[in-house]
């Protein structure tokens, strides 16, 4: 029989209260009892994920908590929650220092968005900023004059900025609907993979535009079902910022996740009790999870955007700096695949 030490039975404790609320909303009650859990955890983060994501109401009470809990797991080379990305055949190889190649698929899903955009000496903002790794490559590589991590998880900000802040650096607690910034505050905004989780998109896209200077950068990168996917798209001309980048990066995902399998078993295996190993292994979208299967069968499409803050009778965005076409379409065996 597993037996749990003091301090395994107090993070359960602790997560009782978050599965709880899983509970709550696929069975209508919450009797605070994991059995359900136990006996079938497979895929149940994942489908949560999916049968919610359309409900406002629920993804406001229900991403925060698991944020939360998330950020209490330290683990000294775990600095990011996204799923990573492979870059495409024509982009440029990321050379990165030796201490981060180990979150080399998390790092270049960031990598090759920003870099669509100079940055440098650029005052930034990142929304949904997570255990703080992105925001930190950011800082160290792309040299901006500075960067703000904002998160709606308190633990991921303390946790954040215990391990990553620094005079260019810093990390805050607040909400994307409701942004703690004057107008005018930033020259680009970056949000990955964390819009999915907004009780309103429209109502942060508003805050985004609103904090981003004129001619200022919004990039971002999520995932949705294809029906959500064209609503984010919808939202993000409504904004009257222009559209110029719009990429599916579904098939780099799947590489990514494919690629980084081995590390993040040993990562889920050295540092996740047991009794929560099935349930976190999907929510890290492991290789055959839900969200992996989602993503291969285009059930799920992950896609990027680069947004700017101009009128359309002052269009300076100069897109042959950036040898892109809208839309791109590129079979898996075209994509270069870095090991």
């Amino acid at each position: 029989m597993f037996v749990l030490s003091n301090q395994q039975l107090q993070s359960k404790r602790f997560y009782e209260k978050v599965i709880c609320s899983y509970n709550f909303f696929q069975s209508g009650r919450c009797d605070f009892q994991l059995k359900y859990i136990f006996i079938k955890p497979k895929n149940m983060i994942a489908r949560l994920f999916l049968k919610l994501v359309d409900y406002p109401a629920f993804r406001r009470i229900i991403w925060k908590p698991i944020y939360e809990a998330t950020a209490r797991i330290k683990v000294a080379d775990w600095h990011f929650m996204n799923y990573g990305y492979v870059p495409f055949e024509f982009e440029e190889p990321l050379q990165l220092k030796n201490k981060d190649e180990i979150n080399r698929y998390s790092l270049q899903l960031y990598h090759y968005l920003i870099s669509l955009v100079d940055v440098k000496d650029l005052e930034m903002l990142e929304v949904g900023s997570g255990r703080g790794g992105g925001a930190k490559y950011i800082n160290e590589y792309l040299k901006p004059k500075k960067i703000i991590g904002l998160d709606i998880a308190h633990n991921a900000v303390r946790l954040a900025n215990e391990n990553h802040s620094s005079e260019t650096l810093q990390f805050v607690q607040g909400n994307a609907e409701n942004l703690p910034f004057a107008d005018a505050s930033f020259d680009a905004v970056i949000n990955v993979e964390s819009s999915h989780a907004y009780g309103s998109v429209p109502a942060f896209l508003k805050e985004v535009k609103r904090v981003l200077r004129p001619k200022g950068y919004f990039l971002c990168s999520d995932m949705r079902s294809p029906n959500g996917m064209q609503t984010l798209k919808s939202n993000l001309h409504a904004t009257g910022m222009h559209l110029a980048i719009q990429e599916d990066i579904t098939e780099n995902v799947i590489r990514a996740i494919e690629l980084e399998e081995t590390i993040k078993q040993k990562r889920i295996s050295d540092n996740i009790p047991k009794w929560l190993t099935k349930p976190f292994k999907e929510f890290a979208g492991v290789k055959g999870s839900k969200i992996h299967q989602d993503l291969k069968s285009c059930s799920l499409v992950y896609h990027r955007f680069i947004l700017q803050k101009i009128s359309s009778t002052d269009l300076i965005f100069n897109r042959q700096k950036f040898n892109y076409e809208n839309s791109i379409q590129v079979e898996s065996s075209k994509l270069k695949i870095q090991s």
